[in-house]
């Protein structure tokens, strides 16, 4: 008798907890939200937010900018495939795609692919880093001089880093550093 009514009384509370977490999650997700944003090793990598952007749509990375507006941190990712520019924003910390904006006209001065030797934006982002230890703020594929790099800006204890990266080679053509002041 008196394992039955342990039994029930565990059983009640197993009920009653599953209930509390459904009914928490039903909630406007504002909860979730702002605990997830509460820890900076919670924020997707840059990689994470490509992966998803690129579920959404076809095409190349061009720029990624990590941004906030009322409080809630996002990627800001633009693809381009040729034929289309894409606009994708992924919060910073569920991963949950929040808009995407597609511009039929890829007004780019960029004609068709890009070379096929390019180095990935995971690459460019490790070069970056292991330059300067930061977190990316701010990141474009750009065609300068004939030659595609990457502009890559960094969130550093000492203020802001920008680099410059040839996207083929990997060389680091550029160390911009703006104090913090």
């Amino acid at each position: 008798m008196k394992n039955k009514l342990i039994m029930g009384t565990i059983a009640a509370g197993v009920i009653f907890s599953g209930v509390s977490v459904a009914a928490s999650s039903a909630d406007d997700g504002q909860g979730a939200v702002k605990e997830a944003e509460s820890g900076e090793a919670n924020k997707l990598s840059v990689a994470e937010a490509k992966d998803i952007a690129l579920a959404e749509k076809d095409g190349y990375v061009v720029e990624v900018e990590l941004d906030e507006d009322d409080g809630v941190s996002y990627y800001e990712m633009e693809l381009e495939n040729g034929k289309a520019e894409h606009e994708i924003y992924v919060h910073a910390y569920t991963g949950e795609v929040l808009k995407t904006e597609s511009d039929g006209d890829d007004d780019d001065d960029r004609e068709g692919e890009f070379p096929s030797d390019i180095l990935t934006t995971e690459q460019a982002v490790e070069i970056a880093q292991a330059e300067v230890d930061g977190t990316v703020t701010e990141m474009e594929v750009d065609e300068d001089d004939g030659r595609y790099v990457y502009e890559i800006e960094l969130g550093t204890d000492n203020g802001e880093t920008e680099l410059t990266i040839d996207a083929v080679t990997g060389d680091v053509l550029e160390i911009e550093q703006d104090d913090e002041d």
